[in-house]
């Protein structure tokens, strides 16, 4: 695992929010939580692989009532990153690029940004880690990746989410939880921003811990974004762009997003929705049956004979006779 770092970024006055804090910080801890795919329930939804490059656009049913979806990325030199749900700025000639992705209780849309005007060959890519992310490391960029995505259901876990907060506007400030609860190691805390309006009416999009702008506009990015929050132990912060017109709680657009799905969507026409939910659960994945080892789909089984099918052994489904 590498964690690679620029700099933590809050904002100048163009963002609100979180006692109007806007400042900026060249160094930082950094602390990796890892979840073992056998730790975690089972996924109700595990997507085909999906190859996507520059300016592609795609929709994935789902079929269940989605909590938490995670959108694995893997690049040719086989590491594995996630795509997000955050739009900084809408164009640049420089490297540039990422899979930002939105959820439904039926859909996951995913998005790869078309090339800019640059000459670089990093512009509107998949994958970017160079410009000031990975110049001396191993990374570089990757014009085309492989896209595979993962959806749970809360409802199915044998302890529900609580929900902090779900309302039909941003509340200006912080957040405080129920006192019987810390952000702890074994708490799964999920916001989401779900566009009320427009092209993704219905869709959850998953905001970022840092800005990567400043909100500086061009005659090429007329608009920036996105929603940024922060959490100490027992409170959430969160910051919005100040209600210029050139700030979007939503943002894409620009280059980002096929001709029906941009948005530049304000405090007003979306839903802030924060959930953390206590893992309890222990489940082996292949339990007292074999596991044929990783996968990009995680573990898989081997329950032939079983009458246990698909991914986890306990997943039992009759078998038919010959």
């Amino acid at each position: 695992m590498q964690v690679e770092i620029l700099k933590q970024f809050f904002g100048k006055k163009i963002f609100f929010g979180g006692y109007a804090s806007t400042r900026s910080f060249a160094d930082g801890y950094v602390r990796a939580r890892v979840w073992r795919a056998c730790s975690l329930p089972r996924p109700q939804f595990i997507s085909e692989e999906i190859t996507m490059s520059s300016g592609d656009s795609k929709s994935i049913t789902n079929g269940h009532n989605t909590t938490w979806v995670i959108v694995r990325v893997h690049i040719e030199q086989g590491w594995v990153f996630e795509a997000q749900g955050s739009v900084f700025y809408e164009t640049s000639s420089f490297p540039f690029g990422g899979v930002v992705f939105a959820f439904s209780d039926s859909q996951i849309r995913l998005w790869v940004p078309k090339r800019g005007t640059g000459s670089s060959s990093a512009n509107g890519v998949p994958f970017n880690a160079i410009n000031g992310w990975g110049e001396s490391g191993d990374f570089g960029y990757s014009k085309t990746v492989r896209v595979r995505a993962f959806a749970w259901d809360f409802k199915s876990f044998e302890q529900n989410p609580i929900v902090l907060e779900q309302t039909s506007h941003i509340p200006e400030g912080f957040i405080s939880h129920p006192h019987e609860y810390h952000f702890h190691d074994n708490i799964l805390l999920l916001f989401s921003v779900k566009a009320e309006r427009g092209n993704n009416q219905g869709y959850q999009f998953y905001p970022a811990g840092s800005s990567m702008t400043d909100g500086t506009t061009d005659r090429d990015n007329k608009k920036f974004g996105s929603f940024v929050y922060g959490f100490t132990d027992d409170t959430i912060y969160f910051w919005t762009p100040v209600g210029y017109a050139s700030g979007c709680v939503l943002l894409l657009d620009g280059l980002w997003g096929s001709q029906n799905q941009q948005h530049c969507l304000s405090e007003n026409d979306v839903t802030l929705m924060i959930t953390f939910n206590v893992f309890t659960i222990i489940e082996p994945a292949c339990g007292v049956f074999p596991c044929a080892g990783a996968s990009d789909r995680g573990p898989e089984c081997i329950c032939t004979g079983s009458g246990a099918k698909q991914q986890f052994c306990d997943n039992v489904e009759e078998e038919k006779m010959h």
